[in-house]
This record gives structure tokens, C-alpha cells and sequence, in this order.
């Protein structure tokens, strides 16, 4: 192949490598998000063994893991991408999980 083959091939497959990085990046930080929340509710249900987990608890972790996830996947996209479309969906998702998380643990300990 010549150098012009490759380039017209390359475009063919229209690939970002720029986003596809930007959203490996995002992915990684959702990831290290949610394995923080997960480890949060862990210690908080062992704090918490003598109270069972009503519907609401449940729905506040679940919903705060996954606002959390989207909120540092789409902040890792922004820091790359600097769109203020992915910053603004990043601080409300941010800002959900941090109310579930309140939510979670005021049904938790109260």
C-alpha cells in the first residue's frame, strides 16, 4: 500500500482517535467513581447491620452509583473535548449522586 491508499483508507473508517481516547479516559474515571460509592455503601451497611434496607435505600444507591459513573465518565470526556455540553451533563450527574448519596445515608443513619 502507498501512502495515498492508507490515507483514503483511513478515512473511509472515519475513526476519532481523539474521542476514542476522551472516552477511554472518561470510562476510567467513572470506573474509579463507582468503586468509591461501592465501597461507601459497603462500610455504611456494615455500620448499619441492625436497621434492614427499606425501597428508598435501595433506590439511593443505586441512583447514586449510577449518576456518579455518568458524572466522572462525561467530566473525563470534558477535560479533553472541553464541550460545555458534556461539562454541564458532568456537574448535574455529579450533583444527583452526591443528593442520593446524602439521601442514602440520611435514611442510613436516622
Amino acid at each position: 500500500m502507498n501512502k495515498e491508499e492508507i490515507l483514503a483508507q483511513s478515512r473511509k473508517e472515519n475513526e476519532d482517535e481523539g474521542f476514542d481516547y476522551a472516552q477511554n479516559k472518561g470510562n476510567y474515571f467513572g470506573l474509579k467513581a463507582i468503586c468509591a460509592l461501592v465501597i461507601l455503601f459497603i462500610i455504611t451497611n456494615m455500620v448499619n447491620r441492625h436497621k434492614t434496607l427499606t425501597y428508598a435505600d435501595a433506590n439511593y444507591s443505586v441512583l447514586s452509583l449510577f449518576w456518579g459513573y455518568l458524572g466522572f465518565q462525561q467530566m473525563g470526556i470534558y477535560q479533553f473535548t472541553k464541550k460545555k455540553s458534556t461539562l454541564v451533563t458532568a456537574i448535574l450527574a455529579i450533583l444527583a449522586s452526591v443528593i442520593g448519596l446524602f439521601g442514602y445515608m440520611i435514611e442510613g443513619f436516622f
